[in-house]
Formats: structure tokens, C-alpha cells, sequence
């Protein structure tokens, strides 16, 4: 009798495990497009720039691309695209190391904290070249996931 009970529990419990494995990592954190500007906070009216960063965070590395428009020493098509070489996000803390396309070996960083999560909006700080170098400000937010 015992051994008539056990069979179907050990299929159920293998049918249970089956389903729980994804097949690996899901995307998590801040995987996504992110959208928002970059400024000096040094000027009230600085201007504002807009930026936008493409992600995938696998959990333990943040990869991706973005790009920066308008600053004033872009290059003739106005934009400053950059890759992200290494991130994380860790307990809200985001850090990516960038580097610009046109500008190897340049590297950047930015640096931020989740300041919202609905929205899920990031402010922090980017470094940057040329016009870029120095900390700006920068403000993110979620468009999509």
C-alpha cells in the first residue's frame, strides 16, 4: 500500500520541479529602456540632454548600450554612443563602466540609486568625455521592461 502511495507523489514532485526551471536566468532589475537626461548641476538653467540606455541585467552583470544627444562637442551627427562594458545593480545601487564608441580607449561611469520604483526612476551622476567630462546629473526613468 505504502509503495501505491509513493509512485504518484514522486511523479507529482517531479512534475512540480520540472515547471519551476526556466531554462535559466530571467531578466531582473533593470533590464530595459531607460530614457531621461543628463546636466550640469553646477547652473540653474543648464541645458538638459537627453539620454537614453538600453539594458540586460542577468542578475550578476549589467550589459547594454545607450546614447547622449546635443552636447556640444558631438560628433557631426550630435550623438555620443557608448557601451556599457560592466554593471551592477545591487540593493538599488546601479554602477555601470561605459565606454564611447568614437572615443576608445575612453571610459566612463555612471552611478546611480532607484529613487522610485512605479515609476522606476534612477538619479545619480555620469562622467564622461569631452563636454561630458566632469559629473553631470542624470535622471532616468523606465519606459519599458
Amino acid at each position: 500500500m505504502t509503495r501505491r502511495l509513493l509512485a504518484p507523489l514522486a511523479l507529482v514532485a517531479l512534475l512540480v520541479l520540472s515547471a519551476c526551471d526556466g531554462g535559466g536566468p530571467d531578466p531582473i532589475g533593470v533590464t530595459g529602456t531607460w530614457e531621461g537626461v543628463v546636466f550640469r548641476p553646477d547652473a540653474a538653467d543648464a541645458p538638459r540632454y537627453p539620454i537614453e540606455i538600453r539594458m540586460t541585467d542577468t542578475g550578476t552583470r549589467i550589459t547594454g548600450s545607450g546614447v547622449v544627444e546635443g552636447l556640444p562637442d558631438a560628433p557631426p551627427d550630435g550623438r555620443f554612443e557608448f557601451v556599457i562594458g560592466d554593471g551592477s545593480f545591487v540593493n538599488g545601487n546601479l554602477t555601470l563602466s561605459i565606454r564611447y564608441e568614437d572615443r576608445p580607449p575612453f571610459m566612463g561611469t555612471i552611478a546611480g540609486v532607484l529613487s522610485n520604483e512605479d515609476p522606476a526612476e534612477i538619479r545619480g551622476t555620469m562622467d564622461g568625455a569631452g563636454a561630458a567630462r566632469g559629473n553631470f546629473v542624470i535622471e532616468l526613468r523606465s519606459r519599458s521592461a
